[in-house]
């Protein structure tokens, strides 16, 4: 069990790195009369207990206003910890007590940010109901997880999710910079790296009568 009363019930990602935890949730830091202030990393110890809190939600909201547009990713890779929102293609790094040593905006063309729009998302709610949530999440390209390959960090990304949903992911070093842009192997879905290979995988076959799925799955190296 992790956490407490100040504590948002949503997990949207974390990690386990020497004994500790780390989650993407909302911490409630400071609370006035008129507002509240958020941190978006809780650092745990494996009792679930709070140990630290760190990246104030307000420099989230400059980039997106929506609270729940804010939903992230976290991963600790090199002994550092890496950040970035589902949505959007920022990334900081901080140290595992909470400082902040890097932030950058990666430049990619093909990138289609999410475009919250109000009056649409309330239309899709009463046409949809919760589901309109995720038809406005998963409008444009999306970070769906992180993964580690030989010391680097492997971002899975989905295109087009709600529609045409292409998953395929680029490859970033230690200060962030792209070593591998977008990446897809046609006809495949990316599923995950390890510490030697990056896997991708395809649905061959539907066994209706045993409620089974026959797949295949390649297992690629970067050379």
């Amino acid at each position: 069990y992790l956490g407490g009363a100040k504590i948002s019930s949503f997990l949207y990602s974390m990690d386990i790195d020497n004994n500790k935890i780390y989650a993407n949730q909302f911490y409630l830091r400071k609370q006035t009369k008129t507002k509240q202030s958020f941190d978006t990393i809780i650092e745990y110890d494996m009792m679930g207990r709070v140990l630290n809190h760190f990246l104030d939600q307000r420099e989230l909201l400059k980039i997106y206003k929506p609270l729940f547009l804010l939903s992230g990713k976290v991963k600790i890779i090199n002994d550092k910890l890496i950040y970035s929102i589902a949505s959007y293609p920022k990334f900081w790094v901080f140290s595992k007590s909470g400082k902040l040593l890097q932030k950058k905006e990666l430049v990619l063309k093909w990138w289609k940010k999410v475009v919250y729009d109000e009056r649409l998302y309330n239309r899709y709610k009463r046409e949809i109901g919760d589901r309109a949530l995720g038809k406005v999440l998963y409008s444009g390209t999306t970070i769906y997880s992180f993964d580690r390959y030989n010391g680097k960090l492997v971002v899975h990304i989905v295109r087009t999710p709600y529609d045409d949903p292409q998953h395929g992911f680029i490859m970033l070093d230690d200060n962030l910079r792209v070593l591998e842009d977008w990446t897809q192997i046609k006809g495949y879905q990316y599923s995950g790296a390890g510490k030697n290979y990056i896997y991708f995988s395809k649905t061959i076959r539907n066994i209706d009568n045993k409620n089974l799925k026959e797949v295949k799955v390649l297992k690629c190296e970067i050379k």
